[in-house]
């Protein structure tokens, strides 16, 4: 989906329902780490992160992930440029990659609670 707006912005809400807040935000740190956007934290439920500027492309955005209760994830990522009014896709798609990444690890997380084989 395009964004538009000075700086174009997706944000989206997102459930985890059985998985517990502290557990959630380990996982979203390393899914930050994972997909290479220098994660850090932004307080005790909150990773900030950004993506890298790809030259002729994107400026990158700033990517958020706050943890809010009861499983529920809020995600938004922001074009770094101010000056920026239209994004392509490319915030969606940072959003939609982050859900992906969370999916991959939480997954392979909970067979490992499970006693399952087979690391991802």
């Amino acid at each position: 989906m395009i964004s538009v707006g000075f700086p174009p912005t997706c944000s989206e809400r997102v459930y985890f329902r059985d998985v517990p807040d502290a557990e959630l935000m380990d996982a979203v740190y390393e899914a930050f780490r994972r997909l290479g956007w220098s994660p850090h934290e932004a307080g005790r439920w909150e990773v900030r992160g950004s993506t890298p500027w790809v030259p002729f492309v994107s400026y990158g955005s700033n990517v958020t992930a706050r943890a809010e209760g009861d499983g529920e994830l809020y995600l938004r990522s922001q074009s770094s440029f101010p000056l920026a009014w239209i994004d392509w896709g490319t915030n969606s798609g940072h959003v939609n990659q982050l859900v992906q990444k969370l999916e991959d690890l939480l997954r392979v997380r909970a067979r490992k609670v499970r006693g399952e084989e087979g690391d991802e």
